[in-house]
């Protein structure tokens, strides 16, 4: 608002000045013309194109007829009138000129296969922009939209659409077969169950983007000498679901202890959504090899002696204040619990705590903020091609193990990444999977810096030396036999996350219906669909090179 009314302001000055000789000029000619109107305004409107109708033989002339004030007066309006004019007058033509260089130096520069056009909120051009590192364009022209990559990213959904709206054609125009393709990358908060890549649109929820990032950062410890095991989340909006998805969906591990969840927000309509989530989960009640989630109904301030039981507590509402305002209550009442706080902005923060450590995914900070603008309006978060990559990779090993005809001309015989990305009938196959089912592939890809964590069993990060690791140990491993409780937990992985989306068994299959007949226990699948569970394990130092370019 504050630089809109300063553009204002500067509008109408530029406008006064530009007028300024018009009207010292209008001034000088009247008293030139003793009073003609109409051939005074058309001397006066002459001096923008350097054309003086008063010679100066003429002035003196009528300075010897009128009193000398008068002629003092319309002397000094007539010259001001004629070098503003032409000062005015060349202000606009460069003005102009350099218009017109904009123009065509946005319209090249947009044509660059490096080019990354950027739309909406100008705090959010401004992080994109750092963080991009190449040709990003800004500026609200029309030549923008030549560029093959855009970035739509505004305060609200609504702008968001309003604009793409407004903008459809341009943005995405009817291009021929030969075109290179065009990305659109929506930021959006509210959740929309769309392809990852759906004509051209690459839908970015920042709302799981956060949630994502999060449990990549601040993992559940599991061999630390205080493993997490009972997790409290307040505030159950997007976020706050988002945050319990990824959880549920992630979090699983070959040592299970009975991971406890206990959410207090407004639940209702959640699980009216999901009431699959009985099938991998004990809801309101607590039940050996199962993990739990408890939903309350009664205001968190009711429960602390449960909150400050708790190993971590998320502050995740999508109202900022309400996450500031309970965290000072949990300060009040000295918890001396881990407190995870989600802030558009670290200076939040430290306004309010000022001599506190503040800082972002920092476990042990005396205010560990997450979710921040500038660690999800990043090109790694909103265009995360590496991360995508990734999924495809899954998606092509599978493709391969499943034999179709079409792989067996393969032009990238020995590395998924290549095979991933440069074949055509593979990414046909990638581009006709619904949402779900490429939802499932990035959750994969997600999963694997547990399965790091499980193999090497210890809390690391993921890593080249990581990965390394893990070859050595995946390989020692698996010549003794032990690979079995690690396929087991990845067969349990993918069966949550049909559960989640209220899948269940049944004989023989129903996408329509959502029944699975692969819904059954490890050891109650055919032999021949156990290798499916094995995959993910063998190829995760390829893939997870990929993953961690996206994280990196």
């Amino acid at each position: 608002m504050r630089s809109k009314l300063t553009g204002i302001r500067l509008s109408r000055l530029r406008l006064i000045i530009s007028l300024l000789p018009l009207a010292f000029a209008l001034v000088g000619f009247l008293l030139y013309y003793n009073g003609d109107v109409p051939y005074a305004l058309f001397s006066s409107l002459r001096v923008y194109v350097a054309s003086f109708d008063a010679s100066y033989a003429g002035m003196q002339e009528w300075a010897v007829a009128h009193p000398q004030g008068l002629a003092v007066l319309m002397r000094v309006c007539l010259e001001l009138g004629r070098w503003l004019g032409i000062a005015v007058t060349a202000t606009f033509v460069t003005n102009l000129l350099k218009e017109a260089w904009r123009h065509e130096t946005m319209r090249r520069n947009a044509l660059r296969r490096d080019a990354v056009a950027l739309h909406g909120s100008q705090r959010y051009k401004r992080l994109l922009a750092g963080s991009i590192h190449e040709r990003t364009l800004t500026d609200d022209l029309p030549e923008i939209f030549d560029a093959r990559r855009h970035v739509l990213a505004f305060d609200s959904d609504a702008e968001l659409f309003q604009y793409l709206t407004a903008h459809f054609s341009q943005l995405l125009p009817p291009a021929p077969p030969a075109a290179a393709p065009r990305s659109v990358y929506l930021c959006l908060t509210a959740p929309l169950q769309t392809h990852y890549d759906n004509r051209g649109f690459i839908i970015n929820n920042m709302a799981e983007d956060c949630a994502r990032v999060y449990w990549h950062r601040l993992y559940v410890r599991r061999h630390s000498s205080a493993p997490d095991r009972r997790i409290v989340l307040i505030g159950f909006g997007r976020y706050g679901q988002a945050l319990l998805k990824q959880a549920l969906l992630i979090n699983l591990f070959v040592d299970q202890a009975n991971m406890e969840y206990h959410i207090f927000g407004d639940s209702e309509a959640y699980r009216r959504q999901h009431p699959g989530l009985n099938g991998f989960a004990a809801v309101n009640e607590s039940q050996p090899g199962k993990d739990a989630i408890f939903f309350h109904a009664e205001p968190w301030q009711e429960s602390l002696p449960l909150l400050l039981s708790a190993d971590r507590i998320l502050l995740a509402d999508d109202a900022e204040e309400n996450n500031l305002l309970a965290l000072a209550h949990l300060r009040e009442n000295n918890a001396a619990v881990h407190v995870h706080l989600r802030l558009s902005d670290l200076r939040l923060a430290e306004a309010f705590w000022p001599g506190r450590r503040v800082a972002e995914y920092d476990y042990n900070a005396d205010i560990c903020v997450f979710g921040t603008d500038q660690s999800l309006y990043t090109r790694r978060i909103v265009m995360d091609e590496a991360l995508i990559l990734a999924a495809r990779c899954i998606n092509a090993k599978y493709m391969r193990r499943a034999a179709k005809g079409r792989c067996a001309s393969c032009h990238y015989p020995d590395t998924l990444a290549e095979c991933a990305q440069h074949c055509d009938a593979l990414d046909a196959d990638w581009q006709s999977l619904s949402h779900f089912l490429q939802e499932a592939n990035l959750l994969q890809a997600d999963h694997i810096p547990v399965k790091l964590r499980q193999m090497l069993k210890q809390d690391c990060e993921l890593s080249p030396q990581t990965l390394a690791d893990y070859a050595l140990h995946y390989e020692q491993v698996q010549r003794e036999g032990g690979m079995k409780p690690f396929f087991a937990l990845e067969h349990e992985r993918w069966m949550r996350h049909h559960y989640y989306y209220n899948w269940s068994y049944a004989p023989d299959r129903d996408d329509a219906h959502l029944r699975h007949p692969l819904m059954v226990p490890y050891d109650d699948l055919p032999e021949i669909q156990k290798p499916k569970d094995a995959d993910p394990y063998a190829i995760i130092p390829e893939v997870g090179a990929v993953v961690m370019q996206a994280f990196s």
